[in-house]
């Protein structure tokens, strides 16, 4: 049976438009010589890309996409439908989009492999080495792992103020994996330690919450109902939590918050200290209520790094 590319795209987008976002990984480009690609990919220790363009550099620049696109791409499909009327009759039309991104970052030591000539255009073929590829993956991966493990090492979580850029580092290893795993033909490489990290990111960091009012008593339940919907924003206020937050609210000659966030030994993970601007004796006024929600919210997502 003959490997039909254009076939394969086409169920493979139908398949995507059902489930939404579909990850898969192409091995043919509908758009340059399959039959010579599928006899040079035979030379198993290098993997291809074809580009064309009326400049050397640009048809260099369209030969590394083409190779990426081949090594790893995200397909995104979107279908709508607009109807018109025209004399009194509605017409309806589809129209469909298709978005090709590729996660990888960069490729080592791409080769020049090939190039010709034909009228005014210019034909580029590019090549890296496979196994130098899937060692550089293999580094990268064995680098993020060690720093998504550092993040984790106190009490398997990530502390407050790290937690953003746990979910930074856990894209690029998930990426990588993918892509590692389709170079190594072992479809089953750290899926184990994916699923692991991402449990820890599909839910917000749980802490316990206490509050102590240091004046402004009269407004103690009000401050307490904007905090919380504030905070659970950021983290899941949960009364058995092994980390603790700590707020301390503050009437000087402005409101003041003070917030310390606790690890699971009680070891200081995030201070923040939070100033209004606003005098304790406005705060009666619902205008002057209402910004303290904002300022609070702002004050945390500029330490949620």
């Amino acid at each position: 049976m003959v490997f039909d590319c254009k076939m394969y795209l086409k169920y493979s987008v139908i398949i995507s438009s059902l489930l939404g976002s579909f990850l898969f990984f192409v091995g043919c480009n509908v758009a340059n010589d399959t039959k010579n690609r599928h006899l040079d990919s035979k030379k198993s220790q290098y993997l291809y890309g074809n580009g064309s363009s009326y400049s050397l550099e640009a048809a260099k620049q369209y030969a590394i996409k083409d190779l990426v696109t081949n090594l790893q791409v995200s397909i995104k499909y979107s279908a709508k439908d607009s109807t018109t009327q025209v004399n009194n009759t509605l017409h309806t039309r589809a129209s469909s989009d298709i978005v090709i991104e590729s996660q990888i970052k960069d490729l080592p030591a791409i080769e020049i492999d090939k190039i010709t000539k034909k009228d005014n255009m210019i034909f580029v073929r590019v090549r890296v080495d496979k196994n130098l590829l899937q060692a550089q993956i293999a580094n990268r991966l064995q680098n993020n792992k060690q720093t998504l493990d550092s993040l984790l090492q106190f009490c398997q979580t990530p502390a407050f103020n790290q937690y953003k850029h746990f979910k930074h580092v856990m894209k690029d290893y998930k990426n990588d994996v993918s892509l590692y795993q389709v170079l190594s033909k072992d479809m089953l490489y750290a899926t184990e330690e994916l699923s692991n990290y991402q449990e820890i990111i599909d839910i917000l960091p749980s802490y316990r919450v206490n509050i102590e009012f240091k004046g402004l008593q009269s407004y103690k339940n009000e401050l307490k109902h904007i905090l919380h919907a504030e905070l659970s924003k950021f983290i899941k206020i949960d009364d058995e939590a092994t980390k603790t937050l700590r707020v301390v609210v503050n009437d000087e000659s402005v409101v003041m918050f003070y917030l310390n966030f606790y690890d699971c030994h009680n070891n200081i993970e995030t201070s923040l200290q939070i100033n209004t601007y606003m005098p304790g004796e406005n705060i009666h006024i619902n205008t002057q209520k209402g910004r303290i929600g904002a300022i609070i919210y702002k004050g945390i997502q500029n330490a949620y790094l």
